[in-house]
């Protein structure tokens, strides 16, 4: 007896659903960075707590790519690390950590929110 299957083979459609629920768990990552970072940061006139922000996740390579942080003031560096006259108070590496472990499940959560 002889058993004909037929597989439809719909690699390109998977692939752009997996680039999308990447985007989304980066994005919904980075975001929830952002917001942790703002309530760690030493705030003395906000203008580090309001330069924190994200630029949203794009395609690159085989993933994507995000980014996230402060991108405008020169001292945000030194409040995350110290100085020889100035404790560090981290803020960024914090919301890292605590975060990016979360990432596998959110892009997980995203994908099969696309069924």
């Amino acid at each position: 007896m002889t058993v004909k299957a037929h597989l439809k083979w719909e690699g390109p459609a998977l692939a752009k659903r997996v680039r999308k629920a990447e985007m989304i768990g980066v994005n919904q990552t980075m975001a929830r960075c952002v917001t942790m970072a703002k309530g760690l940061v030493r705030v003395d006139t906000s203008a580090l707590q309001g330069s924190l922000r994200m630029e949203p996740a794009v395609p690159f390579g085989g993933g994507v790519r995000g980014r996230w942080g402060s991108f405008d003031i020169n001292y945000a560096l030194w409040q995350e690390i110290g100085t020889s006259k100035m404790s560090a108070k981290p803020y960024l590496r914090p919301s890292a950590d605590f975060e990016y472990g979360l990432l596998g499940a959110r892009i997980r959560r995203a994908f099969q929110g696309m069924r």
